[in-house]
């Protein structure tokens, strides 16, 4: 585009290219911008182009902080708190079980890290990774989190390692930041 100045007014020139106007052009230009426009996914907000519609997970009314204050791994008023993170893409939650060390530095101790998921063929959500509740199953019934799991660490020191244990944990008003002092 020339311009011109020097103690004159600035004057710009654009040159407008003429297109062909035939049928078999436009209709060229025309599936030229169609596939550029669907080659992004489907274009309706789907997950990453797999044409799969976002759907909530299962487990996002489960996010939140949880007292398992209790006799959860053995010890009678054990404090303990159990983190459920928002879900991924995948629908998998991280979940950290955070062990407050009451006894000695009143700090909590390094979080044991699991997820929780659900399952494949059916609507359970199954916590695993962590040793206290490996396989475990979680359901929610208000801001009440139900662990049911084996009690192959004999938790309730009945010496029965078979059976099922279902433990509830109310949701509490904090957040994993407040989770503080770390040990």
């Amino acid at each position: 585009m020339p311009i011109e100045s020097q103690n004159k007014l600035m004057k710009m020139t654009a040159i407008i290219p003429t297109l062909p106007t035939t049928k078999q052009t436009l209709s060229a230009v025309t599936f030229s911008i169609a596939l550029l426009i669907g080659g992004c996914g489907a274009g309706t907000g789907d997950d990453l182009g797999s044409g799969n519609p976002i759907v909530p997970s299962p487990i996002d009314p489960m996010v939140g902080v949880y007292d398992i204050t209790g006799s959860w791994n053995g010890r009678a008023a054990d404090e303990a708190r159990l983190v459920i993170r928002e879900p991924g893409i995948d629908g998998t939650a991280e979940v950290a079980l955070y062990d407050f060390d009451e006894e000695q530095d009143n700090c909590y101790f390094r979080p044991s890290i699991g997820e929780a998921k659900k399952e494949i063929a059916g609507n359970r959500i199954f916590l695993d990774n962590i040793v206290q509740f490996d396989d475990a199953v979680l359901s929610l019934s208000g801001d009440t989190l139900t662990i049911e799991f084996f009690d192959t660490l004999d938790s309730d020191n009945d010496n029965n390692t078979g059976e099922v244990i279902r433990y509830s944990a109310p949701r509490i008003a904090v957040t994993e930041m407040d989770l503080v002092p770390g040990c």
